[in-house]
């Protein structure tokens, strides 16, 4: 049955939604390829099909584990044509497909698959749209791309996976976890599988007191609390958390804080011209979770903070803003930084942005 994916993380989740489905209901196909550059939602398919496919006394005969650095196109065929033995289906899970040679000659088998036959193809990759083996495996079969999300992306999905396993976080927590630990998603729920270990058991709220404790990012002093200071024009506590990075710089390098900022004034910018551009057309401005879409946050929570902060910024003061950030990157890796220390950059360009 063809099967297509939408592109993007969201378009992966939805997929990986869907196929997690079918599985649940035991509408199988008989060939999985399961590829991208973010290995959970690959993992996750991959051993729900062996872990559940096969009863255990099955397993012995009718269930193969192969690797792609071991077996060649014309193996691989000839273990999937095999008829299984006292039982339904036989499943063939091969893990690391990247590494098979001439792989594109397995169109053959997937045009013409065995029926009691299903086949579960981990690749690190892609595979180019354009191949005949894409073609077939999208006509015959299910090819999941999995796409790594941007931060923006990956919080509603997180509070979402947080609730599975029974607990509730706020958005502030949401936002210092994806900061700490980045956008991995196989990262996020090993540290999170961590982080739930240290919580009482009576107690099924995270919060940011956890995440600093077990995970080692400072809930007071970090990017996302640097751009809220800015935002508040809270000057004195984006200065303190400056002077923390200078003195902390390989946990906190001053070149992540300036992308942190320059993102921080994009979306400030953003917002400020979806309201010159009502104003201009005479328009309503677009609801929340429109707005929160174009800015690319993960929450219309969050909008307030960047409504209160076009108070301070607006449009022409942003500009200078922009040409102030763009100095600071170039001093960040060494350019024209005179006397300026490393662990100074940040201070310096906080103090220019604030008094304009």
């Amino acid at each position: 049955m063809s099967k297509t994916v939408k592109k993007g993380f969201l378009g992966s989740l939805e997929k990986y939604t869907e196929i997690m489905s079918d599985l649940l209901k035991k509408n199988f196909s008989n060939i999985y390829f399961l590829c991208g550059d973010e290995p959970f939602f690959v993992d996750k398919i991959c051993n729900y099909i062996s872990d559940n496919t096969l009863e255990e006394s099955e397993k012995s005969f009718n269930q193969f584990n192969l690797y792609g650095s071991e077996i060649n196109v014309m193996e691989l065929s000839d273990v999937c044509r095999q008829y299984p033995m006292g039982a339904k289906r036989s499943v063939v899970i091969v893990r690391e497909g990247q590494s098979i040679s001439s792989l594109d000659t397995f169109v053959n088998y997937v045009n013409n698959p065995l029926q009691s036959t299903i086949v579960v193809i981990c690749y690190s990759g892609t595979l180019n749209k354009t191949q005949k083996l894409y073609k077939a495996i999208a006509k015959h079969g299910v090819y999941f791309e999995s796409t790594t999300p941007r931060d923006y992306e990956i919080q509603a999905w997180l509070v979402n996976h947080i609730r599975s396993k029974g607990y509730t976080i706020d958005a502030v927590s949401v936002s210092l976890l994806v900061e700490s630990v980045g956008t991995s998603i196989i990262k996020i729920d090993n540290e999170l599988n961590k982080l739930i270990n240290f919580i009482p058991e009576d107690r099924k709220v995270i919060t940011s007191t956890d995440i600093e404790n077990n995970i080692g990012i400072s809930k007071d002093f970090n990017n996302f609390e640097l751009t809220r200071a800015l935002s508040e024009y809270n000057i004195v506590k984006a200065l303190q958390i400056a002077d923390y990075f200078g003195n902390n710089p390989q946990r906190n390098p001053v070149q992540l804080s300036i992308v942190a900022i320059f993102n921080h004034f994009t979306r400030i910018f953003k917002l400020g011209l979806i309201y010159w551009e009502a104003k201009q057309k005479n328009t309503q401005i677009p609801q929340d979770s429109e707005v929160a879409m174009t800015l690319q946050i993960g929450s219309t929570y969050f909008l307030k903070e960047y409504k209160q902060a076009l108070q301070y910024y607006p449009l022409k003061k942003l500009f200078i803003i922009f040409e102030l950030i763009r100095q600071y990157e170039m001093k960040s890796k060494g350019v024209d930084t005179g006397s300026v220390s490393t662990g100074s950059l940040l201070k310096e360009l906080i103090c220019k942005i604030t008094s304009l």
